[in-house]
């Protein structure tokens, strides 16, 4: 893996700006991540959850539990809110393990400030059938925020 040595100023929010050893711990742990989403699904920390929304394909807040692997799946098209069960630096990939898309909301206000997602884009993002996302806890913005996206 190369490290890295210098890195434009990189804001984590607000006015604080992220070091370059903050930044190489990022790398590693997510260099970690994407060689797990090799593996096979099968093992410690895999939770298998069919997700049921309401009539109009939403639920808010999805609550995670132990782990750090999570097959998500829902019968129709699914818009999540956010997650409950952050604490700061908690990896979960959520892994969409069904046929139908999973959009995440952006900052979405319809729920608790700690189960909100923060995403780079600014609106939603989707999961496909197959793929899978990794977010981590910010224990100091109280949001979840993308690492990677993977096939």
């Amino acid at each position: 893996m190369k490290k890295v040595t210098s890195i434009p100023q990189i804001r984590r929010g607000g006015s604080e700006t992220i070091s370059v050893e903050e930044m190489n711990e990022l790398i590693t742990t997510l260099n970690e991540i994407l060689q797990s989403l090799t593996t096979p699904l099968v093992g410690e920390g895999e939770t298998a959850q069919v997700i049921t929304p309401d009539a109009a394909g939403f639920k808010g807040v999805h609550t995670l539990g132990a782990g750090s692997l999570f097959l998500l799946s829902s019968v129709t098209a699914l818009t999540l809110g956010g997650f409950a069960g952050g604490f700061d630096g908690r990896v979960a990939t959520i892994r969409n393990n069904g046929a139908q898309t999973i959009t995440l909301r952006h900052e979405f206000t319809g729920i608790e400030e700690e189960n909100r997602i923060s995403l780079r884009t600014g609106t939603t993002l989707t999961i496909t059938a197959g793929s899978q996302l990794a977010l981590i806890y910010d224990g100091k913005s109280q949001r979840w925020v993308p690492l990677a996206v993977g096939p």
